[in-house]
């Protein structure tokens, strides 16, 4: 009951530390590569706004899922080791998808073109692979009621924050450069 308490004070602080950090999560940071504003983030207060709403998610996800200690050690042990290897895929993705908008703009480059397009395919299966080999390590750790909650936690949790952000702003982000519009 102890250790319930203290989760729920934690959430409660961590709550009180992502709220803002979310609010300025989606704010414009100058021009990127691409043309467009809202660049990669980057920088240090960027990186302590994503540490902390990966503390959150961590608490929510305990929340969710009401494991004792010993398998939630085990647990999180494995989650935050599958969050840094998908966090390494995107990282890398991105930097290839600017390289490829630059490309994009140039003409013979045809070659190049689709070489960054299939290394980014090659990345996705490896995301892919990560993410079942995951599953399959977690299969006896969690039972079947907690592996659907933390299926749906994952398909839910950062769209949530998203959607937290636009309501905290009362705006939308601007739309990608390279995203199709209306009228095409």
């Amino acid at each position: 009951m102890k250790k319930m308490v203290q989760m729920l004070l934690m959430v409660m602080l961590m709550s009180l530390l992502v709220v803002p950090a979310m609010a300025q999560f989606g704010e414009p940071r100058g021009g990127g590569p691409h043309g467009r504003k809202g660049g990669p983030p980057e920088g240090p207060e960027f990186e302590k706004k994503m540490k902390a709403i990966e503390q959150y998610r961590m608490l929510k996800l305990l929340e969710v899922l009401d494991l004792d200690d010993a398998k939630a050690d085990k647990f999180l042990q494995l989650f935050r080791e599958q969050r840094e290897l998908m966090k390494e895929y995107r990282d890398k993705n991105f930097a290839i998808a600017d390289t490829l908008s630059l490309l994009l703009q140039t003409e013979n480059a045809d070659a190049e073109i689709e070489r960054l397009v299939a290394k980014i395919r090659s990345n996705k299966l490896e995301e892919i692979r990560s993410f079942n080999k995951f599953f399959e390590d977690i299969d006896g750790l969690l039972d079947t009621y907690q592996m659907g909650r933390l299926t749906l936690f994952m398909e839910r949790f950062d769209r949530g924050i998203i959607e937290d952000i636009i309501r905290k702003r009362g705006d939308t982000p601007p739309l990608d450069d390279t995203a199709p519009s209306e009228g095409k």
